[in-house]
């Protein structure tokens, strides 16, 4: 199993995830074919998140998991992205709940549409998976490129997958600032190829008190200042990338 081609990497960073990450898990293993695997990065953690995610590799070979020695969300996604084997990479929440054929609808259109990057959309629910009124897509919008993504971020790292030829190039993910992994590969990464997205509902992003990526407004001095950090790691990793002719 070691040596098998992987189509597929679902990339799942988890740190007291206990309460719902079973719900997770489950669906989505049924989506993966004998090609694909998912890969879940570690943050050490007080709960039974180690024994739930082991009971899960020992049970399925397309599982595994990988502890993570730099504490922190992007530092526990960069752990994961870079484990991953596969053709393309999804990124996964631990608290939500995928729905439909998401891997192979989406492995189809990166393939057809020669495509870096895919989105698809999805509802926002509450934590008993109760959908509020509108999509992710009607709330936040469909902008493709760097500017209207520094106004406006309409990039969501649950929604998103990937081509791993990518992952040299946005790893390691920006630990400092509260930048976004999910506005880095979608302002950094659309430098390298074509983004696409598709109106399929993928996903039940779980909000609730404890998750990373439950919706805060923020004050503008805040968003003026994460936005300001993210441009000067753009520019710092362009710099490195030319000096290694990438």
């Amino acid at each position: 199993m070691e040596n098998r081609k992987v189509r597929a990497s679902v990339a799942m960073a988890v740190y007291c995830g206990e309460e719902y990450i079973r719900q997770q898990i489950d669906s989505i293993l049924p989506m993966l074919s004998d090609e694909d695997e998912i890969v879940i990065s570690y943050d050490r953690s007080s709960d039974s998140t180690w024994d739930i995610i082991k009971e899960y590799e020992a049970a399925d070979g397309r599982v595994r998991v990988v502890e993570n020695s730099a504490p922190g969300v992007q530092n526990n996604f960069t752990n994961a992205v870079t484990n991953c084997r596969g053709e393309y990479i999804f990124l996964a929440d631990q608290d939500d709940v995928w729905t439909g054929d998401k891997i192979n609808t989406m492995v189809k259109l990166m393939r057809d549409e020669n495509a870096i990057i895919a989105m698809h959309d999805g509802y926002f629910t509450d934590k008993e998976l109760n959908p509020y009124d509108k999509t992710i897509f009607e709330t936040y919008g469909t902008y493709n490129g760097a500017f209207r993504n520094f106004v406006k971020c309409t990039y969501w790292g649950c929604c998103m997958a990937f081509d791993a030829r990518l992952v040299p190039l946005l790893c390691p993910f920006p630990n400092k600032h509260k930048v976004g992994h999910d506005l880095w590969i979608g302002v950094f990464g659309a430098k390298y190829g074509k983004i696409v997205r598709c109106d399929g509902k993928f996903i039940l992003h779980r909000i609730h008190g404890d998750n990373e990526s439950a919706e805060k407004r923020r004050p503008m001095y805040q968003v003026i200042g994460h936005r300001l950090a993210l441009l000067g790691y753009i520019i710092s990793r362009r710099i490195r990338l030319i000096g290694k002719g990438l």
